[in-house]
């Protein structure tokens, strides 16, 4: 989700850092094939940057600079909260929890943000491999209990992922355009509707 978020945000011309600050499985750098991704931003394609943010004290104070020099700044937090990802938490603008609309996934979810939930400014839900009638009644359940919308839905499609598995972005498929779109728009102010053609 961070990656094909911050590919559509620089396809559609915003200056991007993708920062992985997931504590348990740092592995963007591996995703997006790169030798190693260290704490300085490297470039992986036009107006897109990836930097790990790894558990540096002091790397939400890098924010301001770092949107200093990027429009967008998206940062992957994964599902284990130690302090550093409760700080960019508090510090960033949005927090998007990615939910998988399955027993485990949504009992995550709804623990996680029971306990105290995020400390932005707005949050929101995505719904991610989403399968007839794998919900039944979820959705609508925890954004009303938690008071947050969903910002997108993401439809399991396993021929639109399998390019994915051949280095092509999963994000550019048909069936993922228009979700991630959307999650553009909602989180960026200066996202808007692009054409698709990836080289």
């Amino acid at each position: 989700m961070a990656v094909g978020l911050a590919r559509c945000l620089a396809r559609q011309g915003l200056s991007t850092l993708l920062v992985d600050a997931d504590a348990e499985e740092p592995g963007l750098g591996a995703y997006l094939d790169l030798p190693a991704a260290g704490p300085l931003p490297v470039p992986v394609a036009p107006l897109l940057w990836v930097a790990t943010a790894g558990q540096r004290e002091g790397a939400p104070e890098l924010l301001p600079g770092l949107r200093a020099t990027h429009q967008a700044v998206i940062a992957d937090l994964g599902h284990h909260a130690t302090a550093l990802q409760r700080q960019l938490a508090e510090a960033a603008d949005w927090v998007v929890w990615v939910v998988s609309p399955d027993p485990l996934g949504l009992e995550r979810a709804d623990r996680a943000l029971a306990a105290g939930g995020p400390g932005a400014t707005s949050a929101g839900l995505v719904f991610n491999r989403i399968r007839p009638g794998c919900l039944g009644g979820a959705e609508p359940l925890l954004s009303n209990r938690h008071r947050m919308p969903v910002l997108a839905r993401i439809r399991e499609d396993p021929r639109a992922a399998a390019p994915a598995w051949r280095g092509q972005p999963v994000e550019s498929a048909r069936a993922f355009r228009r979700p991630f779109q959307q999650l553009a728009r909602c989180l960026h102010p200066d996202a808007a509707a692009v054409g698709w053609a990836w080289p």
